[in-house]
């Protein structure tokens, strides 16, 4: 970490506020867009003319992108049991 780095976390209390205020800093966490478009996307999704197989696997494709950018906030250790 540099000098600069280190001088603007000096008055963070704990090793958990230094990891927060370094993610939020340095990491891009303005991915609306992108999951506006994925969400867009997913709206239009259509079978149409093609195989089931492949409108599933275009459906399962973007949930699994979505499942990538999506932030959850569990409440507590049974949460990860639930379907979202």
């Amino acid at each position: 970490m540099t000098n600069e780095t280190g001088e603007s976390l000096i008055y963070v209390d704990t090793l958990v506020d230094v990891w927060n205020a370094t993610k939020e800093t340095y990491s891009n966490i303005d991915i609306t867009s992108t999951i506006f478009d994925i969400k867009s996307l997913l709206d239009e999704l259509r079978q149409g003319h093609a195989y089931v197989i492949e409108y599933y696997l275009s459906l399962s494709r973007l949930c699994q992108q979505l499942d990538i950018y999506a932030d959850m906030e569990w409440k507590c250790l049974e949460d990860r049991k639930h379907p979202s």
